[in-house]
């Protein structure tokens, strides 16, 4: 009862302590809450790092392979596009003294007297051999100077160095290859990245167009990436044609078909190009048939023109074309175009609007394998094809094993990784870059 008095006797608005505290939670235990979830998410954090530490663990040996079986060649191989070590190794007191002139005219006697001792003491080494080939790249003829100008001042003579050297060969006497010395100078050069799209720099240092004569890149490359295009166009319509076909087959005859292609694509890639050219070439397999059907009177020239390149490469790539474009149709459910068709769409725009989108992936998939493939091909058109059917690839081959001008094939090789790039980049922008990721 004094409880009750004394509770009836405290103002309005007011409360004894003990009725707070019996009201309220207490901040000792909200502080312990919070206490335990900070310490579950470590302990979360803590687990997912382990997983993902043993998961890099199982992939580190492959990881490993792959950066110093592919990643670190193709990046030695690449940066040659831009070293010019076997200039300013070979000549290192003359590049120096180069970087120095204005380039007016001809250089001063004391850097000829350094070009003159450096060129006399390489003379008759391998060195000089790397010096005369790389200056040859910048301007035919040069190979020859260069070796018969170190050959002329070992044997020795009198005078300045300008007499010495005009002496053995009038050019000396040009500010042009001045200016080529000048212009490569430093460690680091421009000269074959400008080259493998037909530009040079000028004797002023602008970028100019090369002499028409030295200019076919740009072709090649036009040509390398129209044939790309269109063996990806063909792939595509005929590729999403067979897997829509192929998923509506029996099961079966599905698999049938299904390991048709697989068998096609296991099958060497040379094989497959020699087929064709016994099935192409004059006397072969097509060249009957049209002759014994009454077709032609005489055999059609089929070998060295671009009709048997494209068909070949269609027929090597087109399994690339419907394998990921057939495994995205699977997982769609048939129910979706019923449902479309069952709220008014007529077939073909229930394909357009509700089928066709849900297969993006495959044909994104599809084209970026086919195109980036086909971009690097190199013994189908070789085989088949004539001079005016090469693709750039024939070029890197040719300048990495034949001339030995690796600067000139790495450039080419860098541009084509360019354009490989930007052509992924454009597929990923219109079918969009998170429909295509794995």
């Amino acid at each position: 009862m004094a409880a009750g008095l004394a509770q009836a006797a405290t103002p309005p608005g007011q409360e004894t302590t003990a009725a707070t505290s019996a009201r309220q939670p207490s901040h000792q235990g909200v502080t312990g809450a919070f206490a335990a979830n900070d310490d579950l998410r470590r302990r979360l954090r803590r687990i997912d790092r382990l997983r993902e530490a043993k998961a890099l663990a199982l992939t580190l040996p492959a990881l490993l392979f792959l950066i110093v079986a592919l990643i670190a060649p193709l990046v030695f191989f690449m940066s040659r596009a831009a070293d010019n070590a076997d200039l300013t190794d070979h000549l290192p007191r003359t590049s120096q003294a180069m970087a120095g002139w204005d380039g007016d005219g001809l250089p001063p006697e004391d850097i000829q007297r350094i070009l003159v001792d450096e060129l006399s003491g390489i003379a008759g080494t391998p060195g000089l051999a790397v010096l005369a080939r790389r200056l040859n790249y910048q301007e035919p003829g040069y190979r020859s100077l260069i070796q018969k100008t170190a050959n002329g001042l070992r044997a020795g003579g009198s005078g300045t160095a300008a007499e010495r050297l005009t002496a053995i060969d009038a050019r000396w006497a040009e500010p042009s290859i001045w200016q080529t010395l000048r212009q490569e100078s430093g460690r680091w050069t421009s000269f074959f990245m400008l080259a493998a799209i037909d530009l040079k720099k000028d004797t002023a240092g602008a970028i100019a167009s090369a002499p028409p004569e030295r200019a076919i890149y740009q072709r090649v490359f036009a040509r390398t990436f129209i044939a790309s295009l269109s063996v990806t166009l063909i792939c595509l319509v005929l590729g999403y044609a067979t897997a829509y076909a192929l998923l509506r087959l029996r099961t079966g005859l599905g698999r049938i078909a299904l390991l048709v292609i697989l068998i096609s694509l296991w099958t060497s890639l040379l094989v497959r190009t020699l087929a064709w050219i016994i099935i192409l070439q004059k006397n072969g397999v097509l060249n009957s048939a049209l002759m014994g059907a009454g077709i032609v009177d005489e055999p059609v020239q089929f070998i060295r023109t671009w009709f048997a390149v494209i068909l070949a490469m269609v027929h090597l790539l087109l399994p690339l074309m419907i394998l990921p474009i057939l495994a995205v149709m699977r997982g769609i459910p048939p129910s979706y175009m019923r449902a479309a068709q069952s709220l008014g769409a007529a077939p073909f725009r229930a394909f357009w609007s509700v089928y066709l989108p849900l297969t993006y992936p495959g044909i994104g998939a599809g084209v970026v394998l086919v195109a980036t493939t086909s971009l690097g091909f190199f013994i189908t058109p070789e085989l088949l094809g004539g001079p005016e059917h090469q693709m750039i690839s024939y070029f890197v081959a040719f300048f990495t094993n034949m001339s030995v001008n690796w600067g000139l094939a790495s450039a080419l090789g860098v541009w084509l990784f360019v354009i490989t790039i930007a052509m992924f980049a454009g597929v990923a922008k219109g079918f969009g870059i998170a429909r295509i990721k794995p």
